[in-house]
């Protein structure tokens, strides 16, 4: 490990499409830099193609960048790819990712890195269990929703619910809820009345008046 100042322009963002950065938390990071200057160093791995990766830190290099600033302290750690990975997560374990960063995470270490469930699960000291629920949402989910998820649109608890429905119909419904302006509740409620509507006219009406079907179901 080894710390170092760093222009901004030399970290390369590529681990960034498994991050949603939420802009309340930019601009809260850019009062802390403009008053108290940087309390903590970014992190980044050199690539295999000897670019400085940034590994953790998408909101301060965000908030940096917006301010003007010129370069940063970066804390360089040794990584393969495959732990950069690994490490965006660990270092925000604490705080949380949003479900839809760890579905996306966990399908790229499976499904491009060729790690088993398990070894997924070492990597990321969680259980395979954990592992397995995450890829099988991300797989279940259409690919819309997995959108509207990164956008910030759609709530993790309705992103597990949609998930038990067919991709076709994930999106009439989800569609019905933002039309309706639901909140997660609701849209769980609104999969559950669907799900049970006992005829394809029942279920019309659930998805053209989803405020009067919830409505009745109360």
């Amino acid at each position: 490990m080894e710390l170092r100042r760093m222009a901004l322009g030399k970290l390369a963002l590529v681990l960034g499409r498994f991050r949603q950065i939420p802009q309340p938390a930019v601009r809260a990071m850019e009062e802390s830099l403009r008053s108290k200057g940087q309390l903590s160093p970014l992190v980044a791995a050199v690539g295999e193609d000897g670019a400085f990766v940034l590994v953790d830190g998408f909101v301060r290099h965000t908030a940096a960048t917006r301010l003007g600033l010129e370069s940063v302290l970066v804390e360089v750690v040794d990584c393969s790819p495959v732990q950069m990975k690994a490490q965006l997560y660990l270092r925000n374990r604490e705080r949380g990712l949003q479900l839809v960063e760890e579905c996306r995470l966990v399908r790229e270490l499976v499904e491009v890195d060729g790690l088993g469930q398990v070894e997924v699960g070492d990597l990321l000291e969680r259980h395979k269990s954990w592992v397995s629920r995450r890829l099988a949402l991300i797989r279940q989910v259409s690919p819309h929703l997995v959108t509207e998820a990164e956008l910030g649109l759609l709530a993790g608890g309705s992103f597990r619910k949609l998930a038990q429905l067919p991709a076709r119909n994930q999106e009439e419904l989800w569609a019905a809820a933002r039309r309706a302006e639901l909140g997660s509740g609701d849209v769980a409620l609104l999969v559950d009345l669907w799900r049970r509507a006992p005829d394809s006219t029942a279920r019309h009406f659930v998805l053209g008046q989803p405020l009067e079907a919830l409505l009745l179901a109360r």
